[in-house]
């Protein structure tokens, strides 16, 4: 037949390439993909040039943080599995390409590769037949085309909707926030937009937005409206090394009311250790201001100022396991607030160090499924005697308790795309907060379910 001769000349050509390491446009292309993302733009330039197991790990370490984009992402995930010889995942990460987008001509090009070393010759052929007759230019070398074309005006979308079940609410993203009387449903939303500004070939510049919310059904004082701009720039050395530098602002929003803004700048080492994975030093400096200022017979209570944080990252593939990875992360942080001696004498009360240390693994669980789970352990000490549980406790004779806090967070997903633009994911997450100020020891289970849209262009 016409499309079994043409495989085996293609084969000829490709199979030389296919068992050794990716060419540099390859790679350049790997490390462009992921460079619209303002999560972590261009980072994979640190792949090295010519090595791809860095690809794969950042290519999955991504997807893992931000699942929305994993379907866009699985045809250079697969391409570079193939390329790798992992010839099962490479299969299942181009199914998942194609499902999200079936006119990609590469995907099928590549899957055609996959099945015919995998011996099915019948659906080799079936899959290179589309891609010719989708890209003809696909046939003219042995090879994929070289193209950077896409890259101009790059841009991305995200949106999705879920509703969860919480035990305990607690006001989103505050630290240290008592919690609610009982338990609630509630709905939660967002969306995101980013686009790609200016791409070099060591550099990129990325700029983002993004809306979250949440409406309870019984707690309305908890109702949130998050808006987040970001702006990150990236550039790549020729041995394996990046450097980046993200810079952030937010604005959350309780009830319409003012609540909490934010100015951020994250500056980031990394380096590709090859098939060992992508080691990266990240730094935060945050300023906090608070739309709610105590009187000044409460001024330890004051919470604005500065979190100062550092954590260092290793993302490892599982050699093993397919389509497998581990992230681990240890972490320290600093918060210094505004906070001044109050009226019973008690100093700032959320001046604090914390550590922690965190270890999240993901995994292919078959029928397009994925498993990520993660676990954290952290200690906060906080420096002054609290004064919240002095109140708490009544009698002006006590004094507060010096507080100390130990969190114990789990959370596990089950994903699973459902069309080329939508996902759903099951999530369950547990968190034991333990304090010796009892006013913040608590728990809290979350149960919830979503479907997330997504399109890239």
């Amino acid at each position: 037949m016409k499309w079994l001769a043409l495989l085996g000349l293609l084969l000829g050509a490709v199979a030389a390439a296919a068992e050794g390491m990716p060419s540099d446009a390859d790679v350049a292309e790997l490390s462009a993909e992921l460079a619209q993302h303002p999560d972590d733009p261009a980072v994979a330039r640190a792949l090295a040039r010519g090595e791809v197991e860095p690809a794969i790990a950042l290519l999955e370490d991504f997807s893992s943080r931000l699942p929305q984009h994993r379907p866009a992402l699985a045809q250079l995930l697969g391409r570079a599995r193939y390329t790798n010889g992992e010839l099962e995942a490479a299969r299942a990460a181009l199914e998942l390409a194609l499902a999200h987008r079936a006119d990609d001509a590469l995907a099928h090009f590549y899957l055609g590769l996959v099945l015919h070393r995998s011996g099915d010759a019948d659906g080799a052929a079936r899959e290179l037949r589309i891609a010719e007759e989708l890209d003809p230019s696909l046939f003219q070398s042995a090879r994929p085309r070289e193209t950077t074309a896409w890259l101009d005006g790059h841009f991305s979308f995200m949106g999705g909707s879920g509703v969860e079940f919480d035990t305990n609410p607690t006001i989103e993203g505050e630290e240290g926030s008592t919690p609610s009387e009982g338990d609630d449903f509630r709905l939660v939303y967002n969306a995101a937009i980013a686009t790609q500004l200016v791409r070099t070939e060591a550099s990129a510049l990325s700029a983002s937005y993004r809306f979250d919310g949440s409406r309870h059904d019984e707690l309305g004082e908890l109702d949130l409206m998050a808006h987040g701009l970001g702006l990150g720039g990236v550039h790549a050395f020729e041995n394996g090394a990046f450097v980046r530098l993200d810079g952030g602002a937010g604005f959350q929003r309780l009830e319409h009311d003012g609540y909490l803004d934010t100015l951020s700048l994250a500056p980031t080492l990394g380096l590709s250790l090859g098939e060992r994975g992508v080691l990266q030093l990240r730094a935060v400096a945050e300023q906090r201001d608070f739309a709610a200022d105590p009187a000044a017979a409460d001024a330890s209570l004051d919470r604005d100022g500065w979190r100062y944080a550092a954590a260092l990252s290793h993302t490892l593939p599982l050699e093993r396991w397919p389509g497998a990875r581990l992230v681990t992360q240890l972490q320290y942080a600093r918060s210094l607030t505004h906070g001044g001696t109050d009226a019973n004498g008690f100093g700032s009360a959320f001046d604090s160090n914390w550590i922690s240390a965190d270890a999240a693994f993901s995994v292919p669980m078959g029928l397009g499924i994925r498993m990520e789970s993660r676990l954290l352990v952290g200690y906060e000490r906080f420096d002054e005697e609290n004064a919240v549980q002095y109140d708490a406790d009544g009698g002006g004779a006590a004094r507060g308790v010096r507080r100390r806090d130990t969190v114990v967070d789990t959370s596990l997903s089950l994903l699973r795309p459902l069309t080329k633009s939508l996902d759903v994911e099951l999530r369950l997450r547990d968190t034991r907060h333990a304090s010796s100020a009892g006013v913040y020891d608590w728990d809290r289970q979350i149960v919830g379910t979503y479907l997330r849209l997504h399109f890239d262009r």
